[in-house]
């Protein structure tokens, strides 16, 4: 028989080697894992066999020829870690499903170390409790009607957070608060494309309220991240032209306008409160300051007071109400809203959204040049009047505009107030 003898299988090959020289025995050689390896056999009959046999294992990918003795031990040695894991812990992980984390860690940290992190997120995990929500959006908000009663927050911002948050807990039942992500709230927002930035940008500042609350309240760690969401950065909302109503116009509805009605756009037009501060301010809040209106904290959207200066033009139209006490607009809103849209419509007038307070501000601004001043007397911030106002009338037009005052009656004509009492 001529050496050396061939064995294939499946394109694996072991070569038998006959006895030679110093060789007494029958040689079987092949490679695995890049290894050259020799078995001896007494006879050619069990060095053909075992040829076949390896021949067919390398083919198959059996244990046997497919890991070293190192790689046996290490098997070995994982087994018995996740087995000790298991009766620790009671959590039972494969090989590959323990591996799998390990490399999934390690390429989350780059490199670097793995164990340490998470310690760190474990202690930040230590006092965080549990909670929906739905729950954490309802105990969120009692906290806020709280507050309401209290006079520390007023009571529309409140409802109008009511319906924002309640939105939320609508989107999102019967989810830990724990498990809400940016994904979250990025398709949260997508549906709501149909609303105006503006009332995008209120949401978010809901939203971001109820979780610095939520960190406060331990529902959330400090490190969640969920504020740094995309979804959540405010939009540019003043996109729109600022609409604002003329000298001449003012004079219309002042002139117009009912005795309840005309205070009100006198102090929004002349003054520059909000419609929504014009609500909440008293006859006493008008008159107790010499030549100012003071906006209380409590009355204030800012919850900052102010004092408004009242020019010449402002104190002659507030001047038949000294005396008077109670509310400046005695009624409902709606009341307010329904009759000033029937006044502009029989003064063909277009309704402006904000005109009067746009007006103030605007005109305030052309008038004195001075942005801080112009922001003191609003209530707004001095880089918001110069974005939004800076050079949108001249200070001739603006001077006409507070310089509208009631025309003069005869001396035989009596205001409408006191011809009702006479």
């Amino acid at each position: 028989m001529k050496y050396p003898i061939n064995i294939k299988f499946k394109g694996e090959t072991a070569i038998i080697y006959g006895p030679q020289g110093r060789y007494k025995s029958y040689r079987v050689y092949f490679r695995h894992a890049g290894k050259s390896i020799f078995r001896a056999f007494p006879s050619y009959t069990k060095a053909k066999t075992a040829a076949e046999k390896i021949v067919r294992d390398l083919a198959s990918d059996s244990a046997e020829p497919s890991l070293s003795t190192k790689e046996i031990r290490d098997a070995l040695a994982a087994r018995d870690v996740l087995a000790a894991h298991f009766r620790a812990t009671g959590r039972q992980f494969t090989v590959i499903q323990a591996l799998s984390v390990a490399l999934e860690a390690d390429k989350i940290m780059e490199g670097g170390p793995v164990l340490e992190a998470l310690q760190r997120f474990k202690e930040s995990l230590g006092t965080v409790r549990p909670i929906t929500v739905e729950d954490t959006i309802a105990e969120f908000l009692s906290g806020r009607e709280a507050k309401t009663q209290a006079s520390q927050l007023s009571a529309k911002y409140v409802y109008q957070t009511k319906i924002i948050l309640e939105r939320v807990a609508a989107t999102f039942p019967a989810t830990q608060l724990m498990d809400l992500g940016k994904s979250h709230l990025e398709v949260f927002f997508a549906n709501l494309a149909s609303m105006s930035p503006k009332s995008r940008n209120h949401h978010r500042a809901a939203i971001k309220n109820l979780l610095a609350w939520a960190i406060r309240m331990d529902y959330l760690p400090p490190t969640h991240r969920l504020a740094e969401c995309d979804a959540l950065r405010p939009e540019r909302s003043n996109l729109g032209t600022i609409e604002f109503y003329t000298p001449g116009e003012l004079r219309r509805l002042l002139d117009t306008a009912d005795e309840n009605m005309r205070p009100m756009l006198a102090i929004s037009g002349l003054a520059g409160l909000r419609t929504a501060e014009c609500f909440r301010i008293t006859w006493q809040d008008v008159f107790r300051i010499s030549g100012h209106i003071e906006v209380s904290s409590s009355k204030s959207k800012t919850r900052q007071r102010r004092l408004v200066e009242i020019c010449p033009a402002l104190s002659q139209w507030l001047q038949p109400h000294q005396g008077e006490a109670g509310p400046v607009w005695p009624m409902r809103e709606t009341a307010f809203h329904e009759g000033f849209e029937r006044l502009c419509e029989a003064l063909k007038l277009s309704r402006k959204a904000n005109g009067l307070r746009h007006s103030f501000v605007t005109y305030h601004h052309a008038l004195y040049q001075d942005e801080g001043r112009t922001a003191a007397q609003s209530g707004n911030s001095p880089s918001m009047v110069h974005s939004n106002y800076r050079g949108l009338s001249t200070k001739d037009e603006a001077a006409k505009w507070f310089d509208t005052a009631p025309a003069p009656t005869a001396e035989n004509v009596l205001p409408l107030h006191q011809a009702r009492s006479a």
